[in-house]
């Protein structure tokens, strides 16, 4: 359903995972609906075995969260 990248945030100077809706279910609703709603969840979640996410948002059709490097 996802795809997690590699990226670099410049302004903190630090590596984060970017996570992204795969193209194919980009337009559909059901799964962006899906997708964004696992970035809320786990945005609530505070637990030394989960990752922090600092940013959730959509670019164009494509939906993203952004989130602690491991």
């Amino acid at each position: 359903m996802a795809e997690v990248w590699l990226g670099y945030d410049p302004g903190l100077e630090r590596e984060v995972a970017i996570k992204t809706l795969r193209l194919e279910y980009c337009e559909d609703a059901q799964y962006r609906y899906r997708f964004l709603r696992e970035a809320r969840v786990a945005a609530r979640l505070h637990h030394t075995h989960t990752v922090t996410i600092y940013e959730v948002g959509e670019e164009g059709s494509l939906a993203y969260l952004v989130m602690e490097y491991v």
